[in-house]
């Protein structure tokens, strides 16, 4: 499979294909989930759409497998929407871009690529329709459903909203998992939360120069299952050049600062516009370049495109009762994109309860599993920070995610703590639940007896450090047993993220093979 064109022979690609031509960020599932109700009413499958937004579409169990207990496939339509500094690609109207290096499925660096979860989707509707009308199958299927669900990536709304009333499964097999060789048996549950900060804000003195600091080139990843791997958020290095530049005697203000995308990935870069006397721009490049070296040492491998840049966005303002529209236009030659964020007013705010805050706010893993090597228990990821002109306020966004509700509350009650020393608000979102362990049940039995006769050898059973919509559903209905599974994926929630292709192929079979030996199950 070295060209898109040989690719898309086959069905599975074919379906995932579909999906990525049509905008699915967080919020904007909509024209997919018409996409969905279209192909199965033409497929001749019972789908319906409910009020929050999700799909369910059933296929009858195939002859000889009416017995056996109905199993659903589940997989969300929405994804993170991330991509590199410039891009022009635009996530309400463009398709996601595909390019082929190797054995994997990449955009090129352009985009996230949003296999997570699209390629679980792909997965469900390939299955759908195997074999399919059941008179002439080759699969001997259990009754299947097919649910996809809508905000995963942002609040769970899809999942919360579905009512198991509608589903007859017994069996639940999540289709969100990125390592083909292992299953998941539990994951962690979380929340988002938001801290506000107050902020002073003040006319930017007469000759003032400005400056856009820039930090780029870092790795990035998935807010939970690579977190602990090191590899940098720039919001808080952002926040510590800038820290560093006013230990060094250096004075400024900040005018506008922006990082992040998405509390779901880590930050891979981080800009702030900022104001100085022209006397002290010298100090601050000086600093900006020895904090970049001690920044790389410190991220060792996943550092060595790091790039932290001081360059000037516009020239200095002659008077303080000049037009600062016209002014700053006139003397945007040199960036004119920090330029155009120049806050009409020509306010800033000082630098340290910025810095103060972000370096501050908990970031990164708080625990460690005392039980499983390797896995974390809790931990927080500051996704986004804004300070807009304007606004007279900080904003900083992070997802809390815990293996235990006291541990997320105990990350959450921090920065409610912090807030009050520095008179910020600080909320959350409603928590989602977490999926305890469960390394036992027929469903897991199966799912381990069919790797080992396709594979050749037993799965690696593991918890995530991940929320996955499994406690939704295990919360409505306790007598479901469930598993997550999916092909080897890289990278979520990145420019980076990439799917092995001969995995996802391998993988289709393999699931096949286990709806098989489910469809010969008799009795619930």
């Amino acid at each position: 499979m070295n060209n898109i064109e040989s690719l898309l022979q086959e069905p599975l690609f074919q379906h995932f294909h579909r999906i990525c031509r049509i905008p699915h960020g967080s919020g904007n599932e909509a024209a997919l989930a018409e996409e969905l109700l279209c192909w199965a009413k033409e497929k001749g499958f019972q789908a319906e759409k409910d009020a929050a937004g999700n799909v369910l579409i059933r296929r009858p169990a195939s002859p000889g497998c009416e017995n056996a207990p109905s199993v659903m496939l589940q997989a969300h339509l929405d994804m993170v929407c991330v991509k590199r500094p410039g891009s022009l690609h635009d996530f309400q109207k463009d398709p996601i871009p595909w390019q082929i290096e190797g054995d994997w499925l990449t955009t090129g660096g352009e985009t996230s690529l949003g296999a997570d979860d699209g390629i679980g989707a792909a997965l469900a509707m390939t299955m759908l329709e195997t074999g399919w009308p059941c008179e002439a199958a080759a699969a001997g299927f259990p009754e299947l459903e097919a649910l996809f669900t809508v905000g995963e990536e942002e609040d769970f709304a899809g999942a919360l909203g579905f009512d198991m009333a509608r589903s007859r499964a017994k069996y639940l097999i999540n289709l969100d998992h990125i390592e083909e060789h292992t299953v998941i048996c539990g994951s962690c549950g979380g929340m988002r939360a938001d801290f506000r900060l107050p902020l002073a804000e003040q006319r930017v003195p007469a000759g003032s120069t400005f400056w856009k600091l820039t930090v780029s080139g870092l790795a990035g990843g998935h807010s939970g299952e690579d977190i602990h791997r090191g590899r940098g958020n720039a919001i808080r290095l952002l926040a510590r050049c800038l820290d560093a530049a006013n230990a060094s005697g250096c004075s400024f203000g900040i005018c506008v600062l922006e990082g992040g995308s998405s509390r779901l990935s880590i930050p891979v870069s981080a800009g702030a516009l900022i104001c100085m006397d022209p006397e002290n721009a010298e100090i601050f490049r000086l600093s900006a370049e020895a904090f970049e070296k001690t920044a790389r040492r410190e991220l060792g491998g996943s550092g060595t495109k790091l790039r932290i840049c001081i360059d000037p966005a516009v020239g200095a303002i002659p008077t303080a009762n000049a037009s600062p529209a016209a002014e700053v236009q006139a003397a945007a030659g040199v960036n004119r994109e920090a330029a155009e964020q120049i806050p009409p007013a020509l306010t800033f705010a000082e630098a340290e309860p910025v810095t103060e805050a972000i370096l501050l706010f908990p970031d990164g893993i708080s625990e460690m599993n005392a039980d499983l090597e390797g896995l974390v228990d809790s931990s927080d990821n500051l996704g986004e920070a804004y300070y807009r002109p304007g606004s007279g306020r900080l904003e900083l966004v992070s997802e809390i995610r815990a293996a235990r509700e006291s541990q997320r509350d105990a990350i959450f009650r921090r920065m409610q703590r912090l807030g009050r020393r520095l008179g910020a608000e600080v909320s959350c979102s409603e928590p989602y639940p977490g999926w305890e362990y469960q390394p036992e049940g027929k469903l897991l039995d199966a799912v381990i007896r069919v790797h080992d006769g396709y594979c050749g050898f037993e799965p690696f059973l593991k918890t995530v450090h991940a929320g996955l919509e499994v406690g939704f559903f295990l919360e409505k209905c306790p007598g479901l047993e469930a598993v997550s599974i999916g092909p080897d994926l890289k990278d979520l929630h990145s420019v980076s993220e990439r799917l092995s292709i001969s995995s996802a192929l391998h993988f289709q079979g393999y699931l096949k093979c286990l709806l098989e030996e489910l469809g010969r199950e008799t009795g619930v």
